[in-house]
């Protein structure tokens, strides 16, 4: 029997430190709902934005939500190099465009 694997994060969410960083990520959150953005394409922007970011209790846990909401595999599988996929066309939005701005900087002698 193979034991279950929990992902556990590395370090706490400093932005429970201060309780306005938390509010005003919260306000934020609520945007692309309230504009109409696709909670399915919200995920994938999430799920890449984290791949980009380090984060991996959030790359465990936004491919979960996004299987919940209909996403496809094949879609998840290809997050990572998004736009040499066939699932990003110029009609459909690529979760890559909406996640670079928040990439983290690139490490000295880093490719």
């Amino acid at each position: 029997m193979q034991e279950k694997l929990v992902m556990q994060e590395r370090m706490g969410n400093p932005a429970l430190v201060l309780p306005a960083a938390m509010q005003a990520l919260n306000a934020l959150s609520k945007v692309p709902v309230e504009t109409g953005l696709s909670p399915k394409l919200l995920e994938l922007v999430n799920l890449r934005a984290s791949q980009i970011n380090g984060c991996s209790v959030c790359v465990d846990g936004h491919p979960r939500i996004a299987k919940k909401l209909g996403e496809t595999d094949e879609r998840l599988f290809a997050i990572g190099a998004w736009r040499d996929s066939p699932y990003c066309r110029a009609r459909s939005p690529c979760p890559d465009r909406g996640s670079h701005p928040y990439q983290r900087p690139r490490r000295p002698g880093a490719g």
